[in-house]
């Protein structure tokens, strides 16, 4: 899994959804972005310039705050990114490897589980997500904490 470093991650429930899926290799998962085009606004953080990418649309990719791929598929994008022309938006950047390597990101639960736009904390819906961005360090412990202290115990739906 590549993360960064303000997301938390419910490894648990990371680990019971991907055992699920039961895939090992040319697997690749996160919040994905099938139908994303290049910012073209000079002053923005994510702008691209026409050299740098001439296309008027980026390949399927995931959210850089938090993707998870099958062993196999990081060496496969590793041997193959010396192929690929560079763009500095990493996230981007994987999914032109993946694209050229002929895989496609897919999605990892019927709901979404990867929140790059954060999400206000609650015991029982961090119990059902794998990733939320924007969480401040000490937030992660807590979080973390609430979790643990909370096993075993009932959530309204389940």
């Amino acid at each position: 899994m590549k993360t960064d470093s303000d997301v938390f991650i419910n490894a648990y429930y990371l680990t019971e959804l991907l055992l699920r899926k039961n895939r090992t290799s040319r697997f690749f998962t996160g919040f994905l972005k099938m139908d994303e085009f290049p910012i073209r606004r000079k002053h923005s953080k994510w702008f691209v310039s026409k050299y740098e990418y001439p296309w008027d649309k980026y390949p399927p990719f995931c959210s850089g705050t938090g993707y998870v791929f099958s062993g196999d598929v990081a060496s496969l994008v590793y041997h193959v990114s010396d192929s690929v022309p560079f763009i500095k938006l990493e996230d981007v950047f994987v999914g032109l490897c993946l694209a050229k390597l002929g895989i496609g990101p897919e999605p990892l639960h019927s709901e979404q589980t990867f929140f790059p736009e954060g999400l206000a904390f609650s015991t029982c819906r961090f119990r059902k997500i794998v990733a939320c961005h924007f969480v401040r360090p000490q937030e992660m412990l807590i979080y973390w904490h609430a979790l643990e202290s909370s096993r075993g115990e009932a959530c309204p739906g389940d």
